[in-house]
């Protein structure tokens, strides 16, 4: 689990017209449901208690969570780039059997409070699951906050071990990708997604300077009511997040507020957060 990442804020009306559906989310939808006998056992989210936490309205969509999320990165995937993820699965490794290991613990997070959900389209599966668990268990988008992120491609193809120098997942932050990734990342989580964020945004691969890139997410922002925001990693993580506090988007003068002014960020090894108000 960890903190929501990066949000550009922004006040744009959300979209009525209903999504597309890309081949991938058909394929998905129209396969038969496996679940894990626990999993099963619940046709709906389980009821949360009070939470535990002091709860805000993160991102100003009205929906009240704590500061803590889950993140889906170990959940839509046998393997987990370099971390040993696949050691800690012992048993059947098939997507049916990863989706209902992923509905128990998106069904504990829920009932313990969680309501802020994160996936990626470099996550494996994870963005069919958590849409697939958010309709089979009836969670209206009013319920929670759904975020994902775009920049890095899936390329293990469910395999945990790969051949030497062969990578889990490549980056590719151009406006290309964004569009292809956004497209099925709406078809998948729709109407529930709120927060489309750029994954892993780094100095070297310009993608805060890259106007057709700046764009696409505004635009999002302004047709779609998306929130705009990104997450960071690596050592000069402390120089990409001043960047983005500084950063408008073409026409960012027109009234709306296009400055990213509140940052949280995860790297590997602790949570913090950085807040400013210019």
């Amino acid at each position: 689990m960890h903190a929501p990442s990066a949000a550009l804020r922004g006040r744009a009306t959300p979209s009525t017209k209903p999504p597309q559906v890309s081949a991938r989310a058909a394929a998905a939808t129209s396969r038969p449901l496996a679940v894990a006998p626990r999993a099963a056992a619940s046709a709906k989210a389980p009821s949360a208690p009070s939470s535990p936490w002091p709860c805000s309205k993160f991102l100003d969509v009205g929906v009240s969570t704590p500061p803590l999320g889950l993140g889906l990165a170990a959940l839509g995937r046998p393997g987990y780039i370099n971390l040993g993820h696949g050691a800690d699965i012992t048993s059947a490794k098939s997507v049916d059997d990863m989706r209902a290991r992923a509905f128990e613990v998106l069904d504990a997070a829920y009932a313990s409070g969680v309501r802020y959900f994160d996936a990626a389209a470099s996550y494996g599966e994870a963005e069919e699951f958590l849409g697939r668990w958010l309709a089979s268990r009836g969670v209206s988008p009013a319920d929670v906050v759904i975020g994902s992120k775009w920049g890095y491609t899936y390329t293990a193809d469910w395999r945990v071990e790969l051949s030497a120098g062969e990578p889990h997942e490549v980056k590719e932050h151009s406006a290309e990708n964004l569009r292809a990734q956004f497209a099925t990342s709406r078809d998948l989580l729709a109407p529930h997604l709120r927060c489309y964020q750029i994954h892993s945004a780094t100095s070297d691969s310009g993608v805060l300077r890259n106007d057709d890139v700046l764009n696409e997410l505004r635009a999002m922002k302004r047709d779609g009511g998306m929130k705009i925001g990104l997450t960071v990693t690596g050592a000069e993580q402390g120089d990409v997040i001043r960047e983005a506090m500084t950063v408008k988007m073409n026409g960012g003068g027109d009234g709306e507020d296009s400055e990213v002014r509140s940052i949280h960020w995860f790297p590997y090894d602790r949570v913090g957060d950085v807040d400013a108000d210019p």
